[in-house]
């Protein structure tokens, strides 16, 4: 139970992250490749807000939430939104993910250097027993803190008129612009939001582990998780991070840390091979 808990906590994070990769994915039928190096930068940012500015837990995950909103908006209405105005396909948008994730990486190396950081110890106290497992503060504070993150998210998109027109877009984006729904907006407003569950996540892994210009190898983990859950199904993004968290921390466990990427990317290949859609895929984008 100990590692149950262990793997859920990680997996949550990478269930922010893949949910990111799924709602892009949703609305603009685009892989955004710099999604992961959006939540290092945020990831980067919690340590200074914590570090330097004294800010607390809740303020600077909020702050690195609305950091990750901004840059993922702007990288869509600077670099993606003019390559689609002038119809440029996915496979240019792609590619324009990829060098904006590059140069934040490299950004990133300038600024904060090579070497780990790692977040300040306020809330390393004494852990809670609860049915005789072991619950750090950081790791109940992750864990509620996905939660309450992943029930929002789950509101908005059901029961507003937000969700109604992201959903619609991402279902039939001709029929939705007919029908008077902004779906450029909307796209956009796709990526912000992305873009906040990055930064979320990035904190959030910065504070169970420490945050570090290569800390967007989680987020090519999170890929996985959404590919295994089924790419562009939100359930099964959060279905497949859980699952891979879980599977990580076993492995750790009964084998070594080291091998930990090769059996993640083992089983996304053996789930490719087996169900080519993922555990929860549909061949419609319905969501």
């Amino acid at each position: 139970m100990q590692n149950v808990v262990f793997g859920l906590t990680t997996g949550s994070i990478y269930a922010l992250i893949a949910l990111g990769f799924s709602l892009v994915f949703r609305t603009s039928g685009l892989l955004s490749f710099a999604h992961p190096q959006i939540m290092m930068i945020c990831g980067l940012f919690g340590y200074t807000a914590m570090s330097y500015l004294g800010l607390p837990y809740p303020v600077a995950a909020l702050g690195c939430a609305c950091a990750g909103a901004a840059l993922s908006f702007l990288m869509d209405a600077v670099v993606l939104r003019p390559i689609r105005k002038r119809k440029g396909s996915e496979n240019n948008q792609i590619v324009a993910t990829i060098g904006v994730g590059i140069v934040l990486v490299s950004a990133a190396t300038l600024i904060s250097g090579p070497h780990a950081l790692p977040y300040p110890q306020r809330y390393s106290g004494s852990p809670i027993l609860i049915g005789g497992v072991s619950f750090s503060l950081i790791s109940l504070g992750v864990l509620v803190t996905t939660v309450v993150a992943l029930t929002a998210f789950q509101l908005l998109l059901t029961k507003t008129g937000l969700g109604i027109a992201m959903r619609a877009s991402s279902a039939d984006p001709q029929t939705a612009s007919l029908i008077g729904i902004p779906v450029s907006r909307t796209i956009a407003i796709s990526f912000a939001l992305s873009g906040a569950l990055a930064g979320l996540a990035g904190v959030l892994l910065g504070l169970l582990y420490f945050a570090s210009f290569d800390m967007g190898s989680s987020g090519l983990k999170s890929l996985c998780a959404a590919v295994i859950g089924g790419f562009g199904s939100l359930a099964g993004a959060v279905i497949g991070g859980l699952a891979l968290g879980i599977i990580e921390a076993f492995s750790s466990y009964f084998l070594s840390s080291q091998y930990n990427d090769v059996i993640i990317y083992g089983v996304l290949i053996v789930t490719l091979l087996l169900l080519p859609q993922g555990l929860f895929g549909l061949k419609q984008r319905e969501l």
